[in-house]
């Protein structure tokens, strides 16, 4: 909480609120909430990638969820690994495609 908050103080130092995404699976979805009442309670951005039953719709929600905010946190525990793994994949896919596209003001790991 504490490397969330310096964070969060960074951004608004530079005039902007930090916006955080917290995704996850459905079978971890109660501890993504317990997560997002904190952060809320510390007055900071939150938003929760919404999972569906199809896979292929997820991920592109999922995509465009991450070009949205600033912060993300992939919470998981009880999915399994290739889940995490193809989260992290389009993630990292989306931040290098936003990167090597110019987005005004987008600079990579914060």
């Amino acid at each position: 909480m504490q490397e969330l908050e310096r964070v969060a103080a960074e951004a608004e130092a530079g005039g902007n609120p930090a916006r955080f995404l917290i995704d996850t699976h459905q079978k971890d979805l109660f501890h993504a909430f317990e997560l997002g009442a904190k952060l809320a309670r510390r007055e900071l951005e939150v938003a929760f990638n919404q999972e569906t039953s199809d896979p292929v719709r997820s991920l592109e929600t999922f995509e465009q969820a991450v070009r949205e905010v600033q912060h993300l946190i992939i919470m998981f525990g009880r999915v399994a690994p290739k889940w995490v793994e193809k989260r992290i994949e389009v993630a990292f896919k989306t931040a290098l495609d936003q990167f090597n596209a110019g987005a005004p003001g987008w600079t990579p790991f914060g």
